[in-house]
């Protein structure tokens, strides 16, 4: 069954990767979203792709989470 839906994102969601207790997400709909797994809630929207958003990862403590888009660059992102 399932236990929570992380709703948010306004395109497909293109990527997942855990760490700790948070989930950052990546999405077509050019935002990466920081999750908190215990509440359910969405601690952060991130912005700046412009483009479809294609894959994410953080460090294994959540401080700090990567992402890469179709506008061919890759961003480093505070999570702290």
């Amino acid at each position: 069954s399932i236990e929570r839906i992380l709703a948010g994102h306004d395109g497909v969601v293109r990527h997942v990767h855990l760490a700790a207790d948070m989930l950052l997400s990546c999405s077509s709909d050019e935002t990466v979203r920081l999750w908190n797994l215990e509440t359910g809630r969405c601690k952060f929207v991130l912005t700046g792709h412009g483009t479809d958003v294609r894959g994410c990862a953080m460090s294994s403590d959540g401080s700090v989470g990567y992402s890469c888009g179709f506008d061919k660059t890759v961003r480093q992102w505070d999570l702290a």
